[in-house]
């Protein structure tokens, strides 16, 4: 049986193998979200302000958990660029995720024992179906709820419903 040559490997070799993943995590996080920053959805000659990926999703998010009667105002001047740039920066995050994953994988997969990496296997698996089931449960069901609630509370108030949607 042959046995496996670990070689020690020195601090500045470890930083520097870390670095380089971070590296690679960062380009594929800025890759990610100028794609769908920039990306259009279709390609129609007819409108200047194409639809991107980032917008689709603005558009989407206001269709489904926002009621009729409510108005979102813009506080500042930079508010819907702010809004915008958020939300580009989350979809680049869920975008570049696999790329995240791999490059940690990658750095960690030396120090780890055979017994340890075949367990990892298993704990990816179920991490990757219970982050789903709650991404799912989230989205299409306690964010609507949360959201239709706290809406209701201005109609308890007797206040208009209108929100400022600015960081501040």
């Amino acid at each position: 049986m042959p046995e496996n040559k670990k070689t020690e490997v020195t601090f500045w070799q470890h930083l520097t193998e870390l670095l380089n993943r971070l590296r690679i995590i960062l380009y594929s996080l800025i890759i990610s979200t100028i794609i769908v920053m920039g990306v259009p959805v279709s390609l129609s000659p007819s409108n200047p302000f194409y639809t991107t990926i980032t917008s689709l999703v603005i558009k989407n998010l206001q269709e489904r958990f926002l009621t009729e009667n409510v108005e979102l105002l813009p506080v500042s001047l930079i508010a819907p660029l702010e809004v915008y740039v958020q939300i580009s920066v989350i979809l680049g995050i869920i975008l570049s995720l696999p790329v995240i994953s791999y490059e940690l994988y990658k750095y960690f997969n030396p120090a780890l024992y055979e017994r340890e990496k075949k367990s990892l296997s298993l704990f990816v698996l179920s991490f990757v179906g219970l982050y789903t089931f709650g991404l799912v449960l989230g989205y299409f069901y306690i964010v609507p709820i949360t959201i239709r609630t706290l809406f209701s509370f201005s109609g308890l108030l007797f206040l208009p419903p209108v929100y400022n949607f600015a960081n501040s």
